[in-house]
């Protein structure tokens, strides 16, 4: 492992002025967060009821997060760490993450472009936003981003070293990926899938070749899942928490018609590429479009090519590739949270920076990086506007949560509970984009759960220094007794007290 340390260092320095560039262009990305205090969905609760929200998180086989909660001190939670963790271990996802696929290529001396187009891709992505704008967790998964990438690392030299030592530290890195969050079993299984299209692309590798690589990537992989599940009904054990429904209730399959499953995964994975085209351009950008014609291109040349070696095994895997990203979504028959779609834009990422543009004419292949970079520019326009719209929609909430404190102070809050009834969400001109849960109101998230939107709101009103306390199920159903007797706030007909209740109508 001496010779692959010395072979990153050397990486490290001729690639220092890409690398730096890259940190620039996450801090412009992700910057706002560094720099503006905010918090998103959930993190009220880590911040409020914490053992709660542990718990849960071990109840859904997540205990490494609650592992990484203390071993990094977040208790009390420090958003500012926590955010500056993220920029610091997300762009160095991007950059090692970069490094696997270099260190198996022939062409190191023309890569240079390829990282900065690469990281440039990544690092801009709102699935990756979305998801780390999870505050409460955010930092966690970055580490594990870096660890899962490392696990990789130890696989590939592993099974080219033929050292066991090195599956087996393999196998704890990515164990301890799968119990942080389940999105890291297809993103292990579409790194796999990437590292095996270089090793056929770059070292022939034959029919041999490839089950030899499959085998041991797949005994990484069964090990890692027994040990994830050992590991999470331990954890449940030991802190007595029951385990969760919340991801088998994902599972679609035969619970509706087979033919409606099969549609929404074909829809799913046609959006996947295409999906700029249908309006769905801030998940789905053009970039991801450019990257699907860029592998058919790919393909076709090697169809039509005659001395082609590994023609069909060229072919098998680039169909793969394009499919693997969507596996958990196959085999959970639904949609996957955009969130969780953490491989496909390393797939996307991957085609643009290692697969077409180096086997296409000069003139075509400055065409083609052209397009990526204006795509990549649009695609962080999109993602900078998803972030300045969630800080305005986070300031809305402050400035909704300070008039309505204002009101409600006049009750005996500390005896009481407050229902919410309605919803509030800033028509501010500002909020210009709104993601999965980004650019959405604290007062408006659970509008739909039986308790409606007061608890949530209650608990970020706690994260502001208001002592509200929320509300019960039973509480919001006696509450809609007297939705019609009420004005909407901040009308003074718009809060009422009935017995151990304080009501407020937020809206109809």
């Amino acid at each position: 492992m001496k010779k692959e340390i010395n072979n990153f260092k050397t990486f490290i320095k001729e690639y220092k002025i890409v690398i730096a560039f890259l940190f620039f262009i996450s801090l412009v990305t992700y910057g706002i967060k560094l720099f503006q205090y905010s918090i998103s969905i959930d993190t009220e609760v880590l911040i409020n009821t914490p053992m709660a929200l542990l718990k849960s998180w071990i109840g859904i086989n997540r205990p490494v997060l609650v592992f990484l909660k203390g071993i990094l001190g977040f208790h009390p939670f420090n958003v500012f760490l926590a955010q500056n963790i993220t920029y610091v271990f997300f762009t160095s996802y991007s950059i090692i993450l970069f490094y696997l696929f270099y260190r198996m290529n022939s062409q190191k001396q023309k890569q240079k472009w390829k990282l900065l187009i690469f990281g440039s891709i990544i690092l801009t992505s709102a699935h990756y936003i979305e998801q780390l704008n999870f505050t409460l967790q955010s930092a966690e998964i970055a580490i594990m981003l870096n660890v899962c990438i490392i696990g990789l690392l130890f696989l590939n030299v592993g099974i080219e070293k033929r050292k066991k030592l090195y599956l087996f530290i393999s196998t704890i890195c990515i164990a301890l990926c799968f119990g942080s969050y389940q999105s890291f079993v297809p993103l292990y299984m579409t790194l796999v899938c990437l590292c095996l299209f270089i090793n056929i692309k770059e070292k022939n590798y034959k029919w041999f070749s490839v089950l030899e690589y499959l085998k041991n990537s797949f005994l990484v992989f069964i090990l890692s899942l027994i040990g994830y599940i050992v590991i999470g009904k331990l954890s449940q054990m030991i802190f007595s928490v029951e385990p969760s429904s919340y991801l088998t209730n994902k599972i679609f399959w035969f619970d509706e018609p087979v033919i409606v499953t099969i549609k929404r995964i074909i829809f799913l994975i046609i959006n996947g590429y295409i999906g700029a085209i249908n309006h769905k351009e801030l998940f789905y950008s053009f970039v991801n479009t450019l990257a699907l014609i860029g592998m058919v291109v790919y393909i076709t040349k090697i169809i039509f090519k005659n001395d082609e070696k590994q023609k069909v095994l060229k072919i098998l895997i680039s169909f793969i590739i394009l499919l693997v990203p969507f596996s958990l979504s196959i085999l959970l028959g639904n949609y996957e949270l955009y969130r969780a779609q953490l491989s496909l834009p390393i797939v996307i990422a991957f085609i643009c920076s290692f697969i077409n543009v180096t086997n296409l004419k000069n003139e075509i292949e400055y065409i083609f990086l052209t397009l990526v970079i204006v795509c990549i520019g649009i695609q962080y326009i999109n993602t900078n506007k998803l972030l300045s719209s969630d800080y305005f929609r986070y300031q809305e909430d402050v400035n909704y949560a300070n008039i309505l404190y204002e009101r409600l102070s006049e009750y005996d809050l500390e005896n009481k509970r407050v229902v919410m009834l309605g919803k509030y969400m800033s028509d501010n001109p500002q909020i210009t984009l709104k993601g999965e849960t980004m650019g959405h109101s604290f007062f408006l998230w659970d509008q739909y759960e039986p308790t409606g939107v007061g608890v949530r709101a209650a608990h970020f009103m706690r994260t502001l220094g208001y002592n509200i306390n929320g509300n019960t199920a039973e509480d919001y159903k006696i509450a809609m007794q007297f939705e019609s007797d009420l004005e909407i706030f901040p009308k003074e007909n718009s809060i009422m007290e009935y017995q151990d209740l304080v009501i407020v109508k937020l809206s109809e």
